[in-house]
């Protein structure tokens, strides 16, 4: 796909289709040190629009430092969070996550390395486990 297609194009026909794609892809960009596994498929056997979400997280500590990769049931956008906490009272401003939103065609474009690694280097991880 070119950057040049119609915005708000799926990742792929099926959910199946990204769900292998996106999870192979992540294993491969995952950073020395992280690893990448899905870890939620809503929908698989609710028969409801799935949405699907994968973590990345840093093999070497005990405490919950990550980076989460959501793709909604529409599959036209991908959402890497990161700088998220569970500290605190559970304030408005703690749910609403930071995230970064890309396109799928621009996933196509530039690639899920790419992605990553600017999400990784601009975004601390979310930190959870805290209270």
């Amino acid at each position: 796909m070119s950057r040049n297609e119609t915005p708000l194009t799926p990742l792929g026909r099926t959910w199946r289709e990204v769900e292998a794609f996106v999870t192979e892809e992540l294993v491969r960009a995952a950073p020395t040190g992280w690893t990448a596994a899905l870890i939620s498929a809503d929908g698989r056997t609710t028969g409801k629009s799935p949405s699907l979400m994968w973590r990345i997280r840093r093999t070497d500590q005990s405490a919950d430092h990550e980076y989460n990769v959501l793709m909604p049931a529409s599959l036209e956008f991908v959402i890497f969070t990161h700088g998220n906490t569970d500290a605190g009272m559970g304030s408005l401003e703690q749910s609403m996550l930071h995230a970064r939103v890309v396109e799928a065609s621009a996933v196509h474009h530039y690639g899920f390395a790419a992605c990553l690694k600017e999400v990784m280097a601009t975004g601390k991880p979310n930190q959870w486990g805290l209270t």
